[in-house]
């Protein structure tokens, strides 16, 4: 009979760890402002009953002390759904996470005007029918100059542009 690798055995020692892990994925996420993703490991986390014997690690982000207070001001912004703004104000980071929230904002910023003019399309009238995100041409310009501060996260948002263009090759 075939054995199973560790991941997948359910002893509690594994449900613990994978427990653990959920819960630093949802900071990381958090971190990120990557909301949804935060709230699906804190849920996944807290439907495993066993309990928790140790609090995970804070994610170490790679932000200066000088920069922090600028990055902390552009999270609240984000959570305000003021992406222009939070953007703007990571505009002089270069550290990866802000660089990630600056692009991130955006084109969050670009969805909200691509939504907004597919709801003013109600117009019959309008000559044109375009409602793609407008920040995407822009962004990925500055992305593509912006590759060496690139970490995953930024990387997988330069493929969504990419994929959003479509320039799926390149993505």
């Amino acid at each position: 009979q075939k054995k199973l690798p560790a991941y997948m055995t359910s002893s509690e020692d594994n449900m613990q760890s994978l427990k653990v892990r959920l819960l630093s994925g949802a900071m990381e996420c958090s971190e990120y402002c990557l909301i949804s993703s935060s709230k699906w490991c804190a849920e996944q986390s807290n439907s495993l009953s066993v309990p928790l014997l140790e609090l995970p690690t804070p994610p170490v982000l790679n932000i200066s002390p000088n920069n922090y207070p600028r990055f902390l001001f552009a999270k609240n912004l984000f959570a305000m759904k003021e992406y222009l703004r939070a953007g703007d104000a990571l505009e002089s980071c270069t550290e990866s996470p802000a660089v990630f929230l600056k692009f991130y904002c955006k084109y969050l910023h670009g969805e909200k005007l691509r939504a907004e003019k597919a709801v003013d399309y109600v117009d019959v009238f309008e000559q044109s029918n375009d409602t793609s995100n407008p920040e995407l041409r822009q962004l990925k310009t500055r992305m593509e100059e912006a590759r060496e501060s690139l970490d995953g996260y930024g990387l997988y948002l330069y493929a969504v542009v990419l994929r959003d263009l479509n320039l799926r090759d390149q993505a």
